[in-house]
């Protein structure tokens, strides 16, 4: 994974990773905003988080939690539910 990805999530989180194995890889199309089609390519990965998560961009993120695999919020993205259906 590029340093690029990991500083991403250290500035949207405030934690560090230790990205760990693949765990699936999905591939399919994306309708943007402008109703555009794109080809995407999703790949999932296991990984050690380093400290706690925290809403770094007070103006962008309004709440920053962990939650049990059986009652993720409504608004869990489908491949976000299905990486944690794979890690039970």
């Amino acid at each position: 994974m590029s340093r690029a990805w990991l500083e991403i999530l250290q500035e949207e989180t405030g934690c560090g990773v230790v990205i760990g194995a693949l765990m699936g890889v999905h591939s399919g199309l994306f309708t943007s905003g402008s109703g555009s089609e794109c080809h995407v390519v999703r790949l999932l990965f296991t990984g050690d988080l380093r400290g706690e998560p925290r809403g770094v961009q007070a103006d962008e993120v309004d709440v920053v939690g962990w939650h049990p695999f059986g009652s993720l919020p409504p608004n869990t993205t489908a491949w976000a539910a299905l990486g944690a259906e794979l890690l039970r």
